[in-house]
Order: structure tokens, then C-alpha cells, then sequence
């Protein structure tokens, strides 16, 4: 078969499924500006979160988890997201889930002290009944999402392959492997991986890869190196077309301004960046996207991107999300979207032109 053979098959087979109404990309449903610029994830790549410490990271990717479940469900699409969850514990992520669902249902604006019930008096009876109003909404985010804490990074490569493997076929030439262990041994065992079934999509997501202990004989960053290159871009991306998502830290602050020469300021040298990745800059090479999270506000400027007075924002905080690698290449121009973070319910929202006075109002004091 030629190589124009080939993509001839792959087009024509995405084209029917398109025809049927069933997309070919996870798209960014929340985020119709970021969607101008980023059309969506397509299965097998790899995209990387980045930003200072409290920036919202985490909080981000599960803004965009919970939004590809909810597409996935109306789309004909089945979703796994399986979240190895180094730095926060369970009851942390189902108490932004909780807060989502009181937020959703009767517009409660509340937190994760109030909600794990970290207080000095108990919590009211309203609050407590409605708490209960929320339970299927929690156990349904449970249905797709699984919450490990496996900090040896081939560990998690194996629990994931393990689950392709229950939920799938792996073949070599086209006789199917029927034994895990030879799946697990290299990949010169099997060639092939086929699911069960064609419109499944699994995610997985390290947060933070930063916080992988390194294996042995390996420094971290050629154990992360290994994990992000081989394990993850050429096994569970290319082969068994996977997405995953790293949340990485940046360096610290000064480090950032001393690295970065190209910035015109020093507000420009503190934005996020590629290499300033912490742990391991070559992930970036691996990945296909790459979105940098920074707050101006926290460096006194309070102006930024056309806004004003971002200081005074209701009930959220400013986070210009900055595009800092796509599969197209690098962007150097309007590669910023502005947004406002919801910390307490995991969500974020794209902010209005700064020209549209009207529906900016709703976001200030």
C-alpha cells in the first residue's frame, strides 16, 4: 500500500464516522475562542499542563475531564479516565465534584472546608440535605473516572496497559496475544492493538509528573524522560492511541527570569514557558499540545489582555490559559485566552471580549 494509499484509508474511514455523527477529535466545548485557535485532543497525543504552584493546574484538567465526559456521552463515544493522583487525595476530588453539583443545582457557592466538614460548628441541616440531592452526580462521575496513586511511573504504564488489555485485543502480525505477561514484556511482542469497541477513548492523566520517585539505576529526569518518550508517546500514544496528560510544574520564579532572555519584561519572562518545564523539559518534545496557566494579578498587574481591574473579579480569579505548543507548531501570536477559575467546583470559563462591556459584568464585584 503507498503512503497516499494509506491516508486515503485512514480520511475515508474518519469520514464515515463523521457521517454517522461521530467525532474523530475531543474538542475544548467550553472554550469556543481556545476552539478557534485549538481545534480539540486527538486520540494518542499527549498534552501537558503547565504553570507556577497554585495556578490551577489540576483543576484545569478535570474543567476539560468533565467536559469530554459529558461530550463523549451525547457523541457515541464510550469514556475511561484513569487519574494517578500524586498530590491530592480522593476526598479532595469528590468535594469538586460535590460543590459542582450544589453550584449546578441551586447555585450554593461553597467550599472544600465547608464540604469535608473542617469547622468549628457543624454544618447546617439545609446543607446537609442537599448534599444528598447531589449523590448521583458524584457516583456518576465515578462510572467513568478511576482514582489510583501509583508514584513508580512504569507502574502506571503497566496498570494502564493492563486495563487496555481487559478492555481490548493485542496482536503480533494477526495472531492475537492471549497471555498479559507477553503483552507486558516489550513491545516487539505485539504490533497491533484493537478495542473492543472502535468508539472508546481512554485518558490518562499524572498529576504531577513531577512527583515520580525515580526508578532504579535512572536519575528522575531520565525516568520521567523514559516514561514520557517511550512508555507514553511511543506505546500508549502511537500504538494504542491513549491520550495523556501530564500536569508538569514550571521552575520557580527566579529561575524563570534568569532562564528566559527573550521576554520584553519581566512580566513576560514569568509566564509559563517550554523550557522552563520543571523536572524534565524534553516532555515538551513528545507532546502534541501544550497550555501554560498564569495569574498576572499575582505579580500587582491588574491590567492585562485588555481588562481591567482584575483584582475585583466575583467569586473567581483571572488565568490568561497560554497556548505554547500545538501539533501545527509554536505559537508566537494571540496565544493567549483569557478565563476565570471556579477553584472550589473544578471549573473554568472563558471571560468575554473586553469591548463587550454588558457581558463582562457578571464576572465583576
Amino acid at each position: 500500500m503507498t503512503w497516499f494509499d494509506e491516508y486515503n484509508k485512514d480520511v475515508n474511514e474518519r469520514q464515515e464516522r463523521l457521517i454517522q455523527g461521530i467525532p474523530t477529535l475531543i474538542p475544548f466545548a467550553s472554550f469556543p475562542r481556545l476552539s478557534q485557535k485549538v481545534p480539540g485532543i486527538i486520540p494518542g497525543d499527549t498534552l501537558i499542563v503547565t504553570g507556577n504552584t497554585g495556578e490551577g493546574k489540576s483543576r484545569f484538567v478535570r474543567s476539560i475531564l468533565k467536559d469530554t465526559i459529558k461530550f463523549c456521552n451525547s457523541h457515541g463515544l464510550e469514556v475511561e479516565i484513569i487519574i494517578n493522583s500524586l498530590e491530592e487525595s480522593k476526598e479532595k476530588f469528590i468535594v469538586s465534584s460535590l460543590a459542582s453539583a450544589l453550584y449546578n443545582k441551586y447555585k450554593i457557592k461553597t467550599n472544600y472546608f465547608e464540604l469535608a466538614n473542617y469547622s468549628t460548628s457543624a454544618m447546617s441541616t439545609d446543607l446537609k440535605t442537599k448534599i444528598e440531592t447531589c449523590k448521583d452526580e458524584v457516583n456518576l462521575l465515578q462510572k467513568y473516572v478511576t482514582l489510583v496513586h501509583i508514584a513508580n511511573p512504569y507502574g502506571f504504564f503497566v496498570y494502564t496497559l493492563k486495563r487496555l488489555f481487559d478492555t481490548g485485543k493485542f496482536y503480533n502480525g494477526n495472531k492475537q496475544i492471549t497471555d498479559f505477561e507477553t503483552v507486558k514484556a516489550n513491545s516487539n511482542n505485539w504490533n497491533r492493538y484493537v478495542p473492543n469497541n472502535p468508539h472508546r477513548i481512554l485518558i490518562v492523566v499524572s498529576d504531577t509528573i513531577d512527583a515520580y520517585i525515580a526508578e532504579n539505576q535512572k536519575t528522575k529526569y531520565e525516568t520521567i524522560l523514559n516514561f514520557s518518550k517511550f512508555f507514553t508517546r511511543k506505546i500508549l500514544g502511537l500504538q494504542c492511541n491513549v491520550i495523556s496528560i501530564f500536569v508538569q510544574q514550571q521552575a520557580p520564579d527566579l529561575e524563570r527570569i534568569q532562564t528566559n532572555f527573550k521576554g520584553k519584561t519581566e512580566l513576560d519572562k514569568l509566564k509559563p514557558g517550554n523550557d522552563t518545564l520543571l523536572s524534565c523539559k524534553a516532555t515538551s518534545q513528545d507532546s502534541a499540545l501544550i497550555f501554560g496557566l498564569f495569574n498576572p494579578v499575582k505579580y500587582g498587574e491588574t491590567s492585562y489582555l485588555g481588562y481591567d481591574k482584575l483584582d475585583t473579579l466575583k467569586d473567581g480569579d483571572f488565568r490568561s490559559l497560554v497556548i505554547l505548543k500545538t501539533r501545527e507548531g509554536e505559537k508566537t501570536t494571540d496565544n493567549e485566552v483569557p478565563t476565570i477559575a471556579y477553584f472550589s467546583r473544578d471549573e473554568f470559563v472563558e471571560l468575554p471580549l473586553p469591548t463587550e462591556t454588558d457581558k463582562l459584568k457578571q464576572y465583576y464585584k
